[in-house]
Formats: structure tokens, C-alpha cells, sequence
């Protein structure tokens, strides 16, 4: 999730029980995903495991390509096996194919935050500046990990630490140690990223997990099972995953990837805020309701008629979800809808606690739930009163 101005609070809405257990190969995908190392602008991990995991558990689905910024882009095909419109690589403009099937794009962004190195000082210190929305106020004691496996961690100087009481500590105030005794030693280089240190940690007995990088491992996860699934049970319309590449510094990949491949409907997977933590602001929102199918978010209005149809997919497969209006952050949804002319686009959404923060917690059937949601697309939205195909 991109935050702008994205703040966690308290929840009015009821837990719901998710009647069908995850899949192993769910499972499977968060903990490989949230393994896999990759702040913005640095995918290349994640979008590799992910190439992996599908040619394991889903070999059916296409491996389409991989753009000049980053970003993967995956299809399932329609029943029949015939792919709409244009063929990998046409003009993105070329949509001639009569009465092709529906073409939906759903989106999860790749991209975890982190840090970049600014400059290493004489005495091996690296001093860094943000990549995304990282909370500087929180950064003090965590421990980061580099792209070359190298771990250290972030402190602020001692005149930060006696600042007057209500003054936060800035960016140009910490450093991260790395254990180099000098400028020289240090294995640290200006340009090098580094990404919160962590790993999938499962609680409550297997129904909650606890992550550095939920954000957005976890949507990844689900739309990798998704495709999975609709790979299994082809429907009605041609699903396109596109796996998107630096959401967190402006939704960049999601910005170019529409425009790649045409869709009728474009649907963004990402985590959410949740409201059921203790002392903020009442947010509809809680770990084990479900899904959440976005209506607003700080970025954008979800088109009504996708959220209709997701709510009604939804009831339709017994699958539980509940109405998501964040106050503020967005997805690359944002993104999605204003491709061309336009694009009927809203998002589903997985509750979220921590969110930016090292220990990102999410429950297992809001993941499951998301999973079953997006595969349900696959049947396509011909029948909906909104829809017109972008011909």
C-alpha cells in the first residue's frame, strides 16, 4: 500500500468465519514471497520467486513477459483457450478482436520500503535516505538487512535521543551500523538499498502471520493463488496478473502496465489498514472479517459497479468480506482507472496490523478469502449492467 497520508485505527466491524481452510500452496506463496528481498526499484527476487512458484504449482498460466521497468505480467486464458484482443507485445491500442472475452487485470505490487545509503562517514557509518513511506519516528532500533544478505542496525545521534520531549527525530539524525570500523572497511556503497530484517512468523496457532513485508508479500500471495485457481477452472473472461514494480514510491509500474495490456476492468491486491487495534480512531475494518473490497481510499473512488460485482461474487461463493473507506494511502488502482479513456477499477484488500512497520500482521483467512475472491473474477462480468467492453 502506498500511504500518502494512509493512518491505522480501531474497528466497529464483526469478525467473520472463513468456512474454507487456505490452500497449502497459499501458505506456500507468503512464506516464499516474504522471504525474498526487494525494496523499490530493486523486484528482481521477488518477481524471481514468483516466476518459480507459478511454474511449480500453476505451470498452466502464461509467463508473458517482463517490461522494461520491471514488471511481470502473467495471463490465464479464457475458456476455450483463445487469448482476447491483441497478442503479447501489439500496440497497446490494438483492441479489434470481435467479440473477444473480458479482459481483467488484477494488480499486486512487488515493492516492500526500505532505505538507500546517502553517504558512509569515516568512521563506517551509513546515513540513508527513505524509499516509500517508511515511518522515520519508528526506525530507531530496527535492524535492516542489505541486498547482499549484510544486516545492521538503525540509531539515532545522541543529540536526537535528548531532543526536547515532542520533537521527532528526522532522517539527516540516524545512521545504521553496520559493524565497519571505518569509511574503508564498510561493505556498504552510496546507491546500495536496504529493506526491513525479518522473516514470516506464525501466531494463534497457524490462523495469524506476522511479517516485515505483509506489504505487499501478502497480496502477491493471493493473486498468485488466484491464477492458480482460474488456471484450474478457466472461466468466461482472460485474467491478466501483473505483478507491479515500485507502488510504493508512486504507483510507477502500475502507471505503465495499463497501458501495456487494454483491460475492461482493472482490480488492485494490496494490504489494508486495520481497525481493531486498541486507542485509534474508529476504522470498519478487522482481522478475521474477510476480505475488503475498497470503496475509497485517500487516492481514489472505486467504480460502483466493481464493487457491486465483487460484493456479489462474493455472496455468491460464501465468501466473507466487509467494506473498506480508508482515510487515507491508496493502491495502484489509483492507477489502473485513469489508463486511457478511463477503467472501471476498485481493489481487494487484506487487513492489515503495523502496517510499514517490521511486525506486519494479517489473519490467514482474510488472505484466503481474498484468494477465493479474486479467482471468482474469472467468470468474467459480461452479465453486469456497467460493464462495456473497451473495443
Amino acid at each position: 500500500m502506498n500511504p500518502q497520508t494512509a493512518s491505522a485505527s480501531p474497528s466497529t466491524a464483526s469478525p467473520s468465519t472463513v468456512t474454507n481452510a487456505p490452500s497449502a500452496p497459499l501458505l506456500d506463496a507468503l512464506a516464499t514471497f516474504t522471504a525474498a528481498w526487494g525494496p523499490s526499484g530493486r523486484e528482481g527476487a521477488v518477481r524471481d520467486a514468483i516466476i518459480a512458484w507459478l511454474a511449480a504449482h500453476a505451470p498452466t498460466v502464461d509467463i508473458v513477459r517482463i517490461d522494461a521497468l520491471g514488471n511481470l505480467f502473467t495471463r490465464v486464458r479464457a475458456a476455450g483457450g483463445a487469448a482476447a484482443g491483441a497478442p503479447a507485445g501489439a500496440p497497446a491500442d490494438d483492441r479489434t478482436a470481435p467479440s473477444r472475452p473480458a479482459r481483467i487485470l488484477i494488480a499486486a505490487h512487488m515493492d516492500e520500503i526500505g532505505v538507500i545509503a546517502t553517504h558512509v562517514d569515516a568512521t563506517g557509518f551509513v546515513r540513508c535516505s527513505a524509499v516509500g513511506g517508511v515511518p522515520i519516528a519508528d526506525l530507531v532500533g530496527c535492524r535492516v538487512r542489505f541486498e547482499s544478505g549484510l544486516e545492521g542496525v538503525i540509531d539515532a545521534e545522541a543529540i536526537a535521543r535528548k531532543a526536547a520531549a515532542g520533537q521527532t527525530a528526522t532522517l539527516d539524525m540516524l545512521y545504521i551500523d553496520v559493524g565497519a570500523p571505518d569509511r574503508a572497511a564498510c561493505p556498504v556503497r552510496v546507491g546500495d538499498a536496504a529493506a526491513y530484517a525479518g522473516g514470516l512468523v506464525w501466531q494463534d496457532g497457524g490462523r495469524r502471520a506476522m511479517a516485515h513485508n505483509m506489504d505487499n508479500r501478502a497480496g502477491c500471495a493471493a493473486l498468485a493463488e488466484a491464477l492458480r485457481r482460474a488456471a484450474a477452472a478457466p472461466g468466461a473472461a482472460e485474467v491478466w496478473g501483473v505483478f507491479t514494480v515500485q507502488e510504493e514510491i508512486g504507483l510507477r509500474g502500475a502507471r505503465t502496465a495499463g497501458f501495456d495490456v487494454p483491460c475492461d476492468v482493472a482490480i488492485a491486491v494490496d494490504i489494508t489498514g486495520a481497525g481493531d487495534l486498541p486507542g485509534a480512531a474508529p476504522l470498519a475494518l478487522a482481522l478475521g472479517g474477510g476480505a475488503a473490497v475498497k470503496i475509497s481510499d485517500g487516492g481514489m473512488i472505486s467504480h460502483r459497479g466493481v464493487v457491486g460485482w465483487l460484493e456479489r461474487l462474493a455472496a455468491d461463493g460464501h465468501i466473507p468480506v466487509q467494506p473498506e473507506v480508508l482515510p487515507g494511502g491508496t493502491t495502484d488502482a489509483a492507477a489502473l482507472q485513469l489508463t486511457g479513456a478511463g477503467v472501471p477499477a476498485g481493489a481487494v484488500s487484506i487487513p492489515t496490523r503495523h502496517a510499514h512497520r517490521p511486525g506486519q500482521v494479517i489473519d490467514i483467512g482474510d488472505l484466503e478469502a481474498a484468494a477465493a475472491l479474486l479467482a471468482a473474477t474469472r467468470i468474467g462480468p459480461s452479465g453486469e449492467a456497467w460493464y462495456t467492453p473497451q473495443d
